[in-house]
């Protein structure tokens, strides 16, 4: 089959008049915005760029005949640059700000959006929007504060992850507590509306693309059946995040619907057959979205935008003419599909390549401004806005973007970017008007086409693809592609209009020195305005947090916040009562009770000789006498333990059968009444010492009295006096 070409000119701009503008000043609507995110899909994977024309054509390698029909009434933006990886262009995207300036450096750590920061389904909520979050969300989920229903958005149905294990079972990945099998005990969906953040049931063995597009055209249709019966209808703003195409968690992470991959019945390797019908199945639910906005006659009010988050990772996505792809910072990562349409632009200025340089942090403030008709001052953040309002560009006359460059990656006291091998794994890299510098290791350092078809069918299966038995679920294999890294040291320099291929380094040329140098500044600049990484949880904090949603999951089946805030710790145990040091090298330390709060004393690690003298204490309220080796070395010492134990128990040390003085032995505690006497020594109420200069052994009797307190007297014996006494100051009360 061989589909029909589009060739899309340079855009030309006319004036729009002023009775069609969106933020009109007659009270017409403000338009509708849904902004669907592609999920790594590559350069190359739904269009042809001619590096030459600027001109874009269909990719006749792959299905895609919606998004085909939108480019010729649309407009293809072919100069829209993001960040090399997932959630850091996420974080752009919604903030408004570069990823870097909200403190995502990289996809890196426990990162969540800051809270100081008002995302863009804030903003439009709060002035007449209904916002609405499907699909990946990536920006923070150790809180529920920090999650879509919480920032603006009445409902999310989708996942946290970066993505999930399979697209059918929707497993939880292992670093949200799964497994990267079929069989995986936790899922990751969540079905939030409001405060009530909920477990998203019933989904399991439905294709993820089918789950969220079937979701928007619900939304589409309620809110037009509330458009037409009532008189304050909302605009609304979904932001839709497919995870197609993105590689599943699992050994065959490629995954589509086996009826769609029999589509590519002329594509060669079962991986690209696969690949292809995953970017068809995205194309299937952009189709049923233009559907249902045309059946309810909202397409009219409504702006659809369409980008890619990062470049397509080369291992089943391709990206040419652009060099590199996702995880790198040459143009094959940065640089990707994206395109606007709309009824409300011009007909004369659809169907056009517009070659004007955006990124992602240009959408909020088109969105904000000029869609919804907002003051800038509504961009409510610490930072002020990075990206700019693209409205104009695309609908006035003779207007380029108002973006004359791009700081794509930072350095600075926050994260310097230091990898092994003293190359960085990333570097400072920024394109201003037409020139592209990069300092650091970019990455990997290839060009990936999509695969030329055969000209006879090939089989499915021919090449490590398998079919799940019973089912209509195709998954193949990622190719395993050679390191190719090509370090920029001290820095490379492109031209990246007259050679977007980034293959003619300039670094070396005199005659583009200053241009490298006043580049070099101009990041570095940026790179000191950048705040600390977005961790608003780290460290123990985090580990507990995680630890407590993986037991939650292991219970339930499912990944889900816990708590709004970082709960308080637990309170500190008590306490213990300070030791009283009444002789050098000798030490009675006050202890609480384990069971009845009442205060008793206890050998402190100190108390002890060159010979191993041993300490009895007993558990208040157990009749079990336990042991305790001491293994310091002192010249003298007393090991003593005192408690009341119940029913008159009596403790006693005594000399160890068959040992010396030295050697005191455990005897056992009798309910021997007090005053009784076993082995010719004395007992009371169980308070016995050893005194190790000598070995004696000698019993503390009970006395009624109380207030009673413990001490070492001046001839260093043990006495227990009232603590009223004055020979007891700095003693420890043994008797309450």
């Amino acid at each position: 089959e061989v589909k029909p070409r589009y060739m899309m000119a340079p855009l030309m701009l006319f004036v729009l008049s002023l009775g069609a503008c969106i933020a009109s000043t007659n009270g017409a609507p403000r338009a509708n915005i849904i902004h669907i995110i592609a999920d790594d899909l590559g350069f190359n994977d739904v269009w042809n760029y001619d590096i030459k024309t600027g001109d874009v054509t269909t990719n006749e390698n792959t299905f895609t005949p919606n998004i085909n029909g939108i480019l010729e009434d649309g407009i293809a933006l072919t100069c829209y640059h993001t960040y090399k990886v997932c959630s850091p262009s996420r974080a752009s995207i919604l903030t408004g700000r570069y990823p870097w300036g909200v403190g995502y450096y990289d996809m890196h750590g426990p990162e969540m959006v800051p809270l100081t920061f008002k995302l863009v389904s804030d903003i439009l909520s709060e002035n007449g929007y209904v916002a609405h979050a499907l699909g990946k969300w990536n920006l923070g989920a150790f809180l529920k504060t920090y999650t879509p229903t919480r920032r603006g958005f009445s409902t999310f149905l989708g996942y946290y992850a970066a993505c999930q294990v399979d697209y059918w079972y929707h497993g939880a990945p292992p670093n949200e507590c799964g497994q990267e099998s079929f069989n995986d005990p936790v899922t990751d969906f969540s079905n939030n509306t409001g405060a009530n953040i909920l477990p998203a049931y019933g989904l399991n063995g439905t294709y993820n693309e089918d789950i969220f597009t079937d979701a928007a055209v619900n939304i589409i249709n309620q809110h037009s059946t509330h458009y037409k019966y009532s008189n304050d209808s909302k605009p609304f703003y979904i932001y839709l995040a497919y995870h197609n195409v993105h590689g599943a968690v699992a050994d065959l992470p490629v995954q589509a619907p086996c009826e769609t991959v029999d589509m590519y019945n002329h594509t060669t390797m079962d991986l690209y057959k696969v690949a292809g019908a995953m970017i068809t199945k995205l194309d299937d639910g952009i189709g049923e979205i233009m559907k249902v906005l045309k059946s309810t006659e909202m397409l009219a009010n409504t702006v659809i935008a369409f980008n890619s988050d990062n470049g397509g990772p080369l291992d089943h996505a391709t990206n040419a003419p652009l060099r590199g792809g996702k995880h790198t910072l040459w143009d094959g990562g940065l640089r990707v599909t994206a395109w606007v349409y709309s009824p409300l632009f011009p007909p004369h200025l659809r169907g056009k390549a517009w070659g004007g340089m955006m990124h992602a942090s240009d959408w909020l403030p088109t969105w904000v401004m000029g869609v919804a008709g907002l003051p800038e001052s509504a961009c409510v953040g610490p930072r002020p806005l990075d990206g700019h309002n693209m409205w104009d560009a695309w609908t006035t006359e003779n207007q380029t973007s108002p973006r004359t460059e791009v700081i794509h990656q930072v350095v600075n006291k926050y994260c310097n970017g230091t990898g092994q091998g003293g190359v960085s794994p990333f570097g400072p890299t920024i394109r201003v008007n037409d020139y592209k510098l990069i300092q650091g290791n970019p990455g990997q350092n290839i060009t990936v086409p999509w695969p030329q078809p055969s000209t006879h069918p090939v089989p499915y299966g021919n090449s490590n693809g398998t079919k799940e038995p019973g089912t209509d679920h195709c998954r193949a294999a990622s190719v395993k592609l050679p390191a190719n890294d090509h370090p920029c040291i001290p820095y490379c320099l492109f031209d990246v209009v007259a050679d977007p291929n980034e293959s003619h380094d300039l670094a070396s040329d005199p005659a583009y020195t200053h241009i490298a140098m006043a580049l070099i500044a101009r990041v570095t600049e940026a790179g000191n305005t950048g705040p600390p990484w977005a961790w608003p949880v780290n460290g123990t904090v985090q580990k507990d947090l995680e630890a407590e949603m993986c037991a939650s999951a292991m219970k339930t089946g499912f990944y889900e916040p816990l708590h709004d805030t970082v709960p308080p710790p637990p309170p500190p145990p008590p306490a213990p009562k300070p030791a009283r040091y009444m002789r050098d090298n000798k030490c009675i330390q006050a202890l609480q009770a384990i069971d009845d709060g009442k205060p008793s004393l206890a050998v402190k690690n100190g108390c002890s000789t060159d010979d191993s003298l041993w300490a009895s204490y007993m558990i208040r309220g157990l009749p079990t006498i336990q042991s305790v080796q001491l293994n310091k070395t002192l010249q003298t010492a007393y090991c003593i333990h005192i408690g009341v134990y119940p029913n008159n128990m009596t403790c006693r040390v005594g000399p160890q059968p068959g040992g010396n003085s030295h050697t005191p032995g455990l005897r056992t505690c009798t309910d021997s009444p007090p005053g009784t006497s076993d082995q010719g020594n004395p007992v009371g109420c169980g308070f016995a010492f050893q005194s190790a200069n000598n070995g004696s052994i000698a019993s503390l009797s009970c006395k009624d009295e109380k207030n009673m307190c413990l001490g070492v007297t001046n001839d260093e014996s043990l006495a227990i006096v009232p603590c009223s006494s004055p020979q007891a100051q700095g003693w420890t009360q043994v008797f309450p």
